[in-house]
This record gives structure tokens, C-alpha cells and sequence, in this order.
């Protein structure tokens, strides 16, 4: 897998030739994070991709629908050969979720967390 890479504002890095991509599960780690990102309706040629926080991180008794989300949207990354671990937080409108996955390019399960706030 080869992705663009991110700035810190979650925009795509431009103007460095292929050090502007990444690979192996960095580039995996990256594309979960872009996709649970993704606001629904969001993207003109895309409507139905991603989640709609605003429902989510602004209603009660959201978050088992939320984690419900998250894990399909990583699960369903092609290079993800499986979800071994999940578990999330939610303080007020900030959720955090922890995951561990095996990747195509895993020798070791991969970790890593995502942090949202609405």
C-alpha cells in the first residue's frame, strides 16, 4: 500500500516527489485514520463514506454505534487481515479508540489510537 501522506491539518502533502507517500503499516495506520475522519456527506463523489459525528459525538447512548462504525470502516481496509483488539472512550464530545490489527505487512499485531472531538 502507498498513500498520500498528511500534514498536521489533515491535508494532502504536496511538492516532495515520493517522499510525500508512505507505505507498509504506517501507510495502512494512515488510511484508517482518513477514513474514520471522513465526515458523511461530506465528499461531493462520495456521499455515503464515512460517519455523521455531528449524530454520533452529539447525541447520548451513540457510542456503541460509533465503535460499531469504526471497526467496519477498519475492517474493511483491503490490507487489514484482522481486528484483534478494540476499546473505546468517550469523554463529553471527545471519543478515543484503541486497536490492534494484523496488516499484510505485520509480523507483530499493529497498534495505534484515534482521537476525535465534535
Amino acid at each position: 500500500m502507498q498513500i498520500r501522506n498528511n500534514t498536521e491539518q489533515k491535508d494532502f502533502t504536496f511538492g516532495n516527489g515520493k517522499s510525500d507517500y508512505i507505505t507498509g503499516n504506517a501507510g495502512v495506520a494512515l488510511n484508517i485514520k482518513t477514513k474514520i475522519n471522513e465526515w458523511k456527506n461530506d465528499c461531493f463523489f462520495n456521499l455515503y463514506a464515512g460517519i455523521d459525528w455531528r449524530t454520533r459525538l452529539g447525541s447520548k447512548n451513540q457510542r456503541q454505534l460509533l465503535d460499531t462504525d469504526i471497526q467496519n470502516i477498519i475492517t474493511s481496509i483491503p490490507e487489514v487481515l484482522a481486528l484483534t483488539a478494540f476499546e473505546s472512550f468517550v469523554n463529553d464530545r471527545a471519543y478515543t479508540a484503541d486497536f490492534t490489527v494484523f496488516t499484510i505487512y505485520s509480523e507483530t499485531p499493529y497498534t495505534d489510537t484515534v482521537s476525535l472531538e465534535g
